[in-house]
């Protein structure tokens, strides 16, 4: 038993004056240079592991903006003002029409996904006052000229264009739905750019972008303006969702959500008995720091 005792290491029972005394006087020196050197790398190591530990919650983070209907009584954004709107951040109304990239945590390669209504109403009076062409959502500069990337619509031809890296049209997509939700992705790249309509993959875009040279820290995710509304934008990072199939599978959380919000509006305009508000996980929303209040505000 005794001699077991005696084969556990244990660091607490190491005594450094009688280690001195088995070496040579000369040596003492060098000794403590050794656990100097020694106390160094452990330092070291540990503030790798916790830059690492950030580095790994910024490439992780979801993110979900614009979750007015998540209550039955809410309302979507209404992004279709020329006096801008407010935008929910972390519990805080803010009267900017963008969110920072510190909240974001945007790097490189990401999914962005955001639901948007055309309405024929708004959209008649954006052409009365000749506002042809609108911003839908842009990760841009804070100069107005780097995009990573930028969706703009002409609502008079339907028609939506891509940007990245500068105004340069990349892409273009037609016939988008008016008067109903549809759901908006990119996985976005340093070389190109997968597009789906509603969960389903439309279109590659290939292109060229030097990261080291938009200096995305200081980009910001502009929001319109454009003639109708914005529900359940999300930023995700996570390199697990890079793909068809989990871009379908999230398309359809937020489908049913949606769902719920039209179906309680048909219910309210023919005096149908009111629905439920079901009681919702916030985990599936977002994964962040217990510390950072979801994206969401009283009204």
């Amino acid at each position: 038993m005794n001699k077991n005792n005696n084969n556990n290491f244990n660091i607490n029972n190491i005594n450094i004056n009688k280690l001195k005394n088995y070496l040579p006087e000369n040596n003492h020196t060098y000794f403590f240079i050794i656990i100097a050197i020694v106390l160094i790398v452990l330092i070291i190591l540990i503030i790798r592991n916790f830059l690492h530990g950030a580095s790994m919650y910024q490439r992780y983070v979801k993110n979900v903006f614009f979750r007015e209907i998540d209550e039955l009584d809410g309302k979507p954004l209404d992004v279709s003002g020329s006096n801008g709107f407010n935008i929910c951040i972390q519990g805080e109304k803010t009267d900017q029409t963008y969110i920072e990239n510190k909240f974001l945590h945007i790097k490189s390669d990401y999914l962005l996904m955001f639901w948007v209504k055309l309405e024929s109403e708004k959209i008649s009076s954006y052409i009365n006052e000749a506002k042809l062409d609108v911003d839908l959502i842009s990760f841009e500069n804070t100069n107005k000229t780097k995009y990573y990337p930028k969706f703009t619509m002409n609502i008079m031809n339907n028609e939506m264009s891509v940007h990245v890296k500068d105004d340069t049209i990349k892409s273009k997509l037609y016939n988008l739905p008016y008067d109903e939700w549809f759901c908006l992705s990119s996985y976005v790249t340093p070389d190109h750019m997968d597009i789906y309509i509603n969960g389903k993959l439309v279109k590659i875009i290939e292109y060229k972008v030097d990261i080291s040279t938009l200096s995305i820290d200081n980009h910001q995710l502009k929001i319109g303006p454009y003639p109708g509304s914005i529900a359940y934008l999300q930023v995700n990072n996570d390199s697990s969702y890079f793909n068809p199939a989990s871009v379908y599978k999230e398309y359809l959380v937020y489908k049913a959500l949606i769902k719920r919000y039209v179906d309680n509006q048909y219910h309210d305009s023919y005096k149908i008995t009111k629905m439920r508000n079901p009681h919702h996980d916030n985990g599936s929303y977002n994964r962040v720091k217990k510390t950072e209040k979801p994206n969401i505000c009283s009204n």
